[in-house]
């Protein structure tokens, strides 16, 4: 894959998030954008609200290789690796076991749902827009650290599928949530 195909195929998930929110939680109530299956699960709220604050960390880490990453010499060289080995199978076995996020990623215990919702909204598009202008970085010099697994590098290839990864995970937990029998009507 190229570099501009690759930011395609990012912009088109993020595209697909955005639709799926909108259809699924623009409209909840407060209660029901707050309502838990239990005080062990977050709500519907809770998973956005990580999913932005997650976001934040990768627009600082965007923001800094604009600022001073290394360039791509060769814009349309293809990527022989794009996610530089790492087996996203592993990784979203290891999400599903509820992996813990670091204290300053837990969400407050009530979201108000329209100021949530439009902040997950302006930051898709966000990096949406910052991944337009880093396609002329090198996505496999260029490393970011990624919020959950401290210690590791990603390339800037590989932070695009933990990107979607994540943010499609709990997009999906947020769906449990609101897809449980006992959610409340309104």
């Amino acid at each position: 894959m190229t570099s501009a195909e690759i930011i395609a195929a990012f912009k088109s998930d993020i595209k697909k998030h955005i639709e799926f929110a909108e259809i699924n939680f623009l409209n909840l109530t407060e209660k029901q954008f707050n309502w838990r299956v239990n005080p062990f699960q977050w709500s519907t709220g809770q998973c956005i609200q990580h999913i932005n604050m997650v976001q934040w960390n990768w627009i600082k880490q965007f923001e800094k290789i604009i600022k001073s990453g290394i360039k791509n010499k060769n814009n349309h060289a293809e990527l022989k690796n794009p996610t530089g080995g790492i087996n996203f199978k592993i990784v979203k076995k290891r999400m599903l076991r509820k992996m813990k996020s670091p204290a300053k990623y837990k969400p407050h215990f009530n979201v108000y749902s329209k100021g949530c919702m439009t902040e997950f909204f302006e930051l898709q598009n966000r990096i949406a827009i910052l991944s337009e202008k880093i396609e002329g970085f090198d996505f496999q010099k260029n490393k970011i650290k990624p919020h959950v697994f401290s210690g590791l590098l990603v390339s800037l290839a590989e932070s695009f599928s933990l990107i979607n990864l994540h943010t499609g995970f709990n997009l999906d937990i947020a769906f449990q949530v609101k897809s449980h029998p006992l959610f409340p009507n309104g």
